[in-house]
């Protein structure tokens, strides 16, 4: 008798666009060099929407499948990337301004996964883009974070689509998601100062 496959980790993202990605890459391997956080750089730069949550491989066509059509439910929005800030003694992110959407969405997927899955994965409370955390260790973290809370970043990217990772030897993107009416879309301003 074969013993059924052991549960993998999943979590839902944001990919910024070739442009965005290649730039906090280049911040994150600035923290590999300088910093001896390696972490970041290893991963493909995302914006988590979703907390990380376990499954059997069995269940993943149903997750993939009610994902697909919950999602096709939301329409693409534009997000800010503006700065630099961190979570005490072990993040350093770039900030997202309007992180409402990413948390209404980060919402929906948690209640569909209890309801799939009978466990709730949570949801980014407040959205980023990493460039540094896990092995940046609390010394590195102080000497960084003033020198990076006064450097500039700015970035406007489209979100047409969250993407489903999975954990083997390192995060891969699986399935992209698309939102309803892909399409290019210029923001309002309301839109990217919008309070989360």
């Amino acid at each position: 008798m074969t013993e059924p496959a052991k549960p993998q980790s999943y979590f839902i993202a944001a990919i910024p666009d070739p442009g965005i990605a290649e730039r906090a890459k280049a911040i994150a391997r600035e923290f590999k060099d300088r910093f001896a956080a390696s972490a970041s750089f290893r991963n493909i730069p995302n914006i988590s929407v979703s907390g990380i949550f376990r499954i059997a491989p069995a269940l993943l066509p149903q997750v993939r499948f009610a994902l697909r059509g919950r999602l096709a439910e939301y329409t693409a929005f534009a997000s800010e990337l503006s700065g630099f800030d961190g979570f005490d003694e072990h993040t350093i992110f770039i900030r997202v301004m309007n992180q409402k959407p990413f948390v209404e969405l980060g919402r929906a997927i948690s209640a569909l996964l209890k309801l799939r899955i009978g466990r709730s994965p949570g949801f980014m409370a407040t959205p980023h883009l990493t460039v540094a955390y896990r092995d940046l260790s609390s010394e590195n973290y102080r000497l960084a974070i003033p020198e990076f809370r006064k450097r500039e970043f700015h970035a406007v990217m489209q979100i047409a689509s969250l993407c489903l990772m999975h954990q083997d030897r390192g995060w891969k993107l699986i399935e992209e998601f698309p939102l309803a009416g892909k399409r290019d879309y210029t923001p309002r301003q309301m839109d990217l100062f919008a309070a989360p």
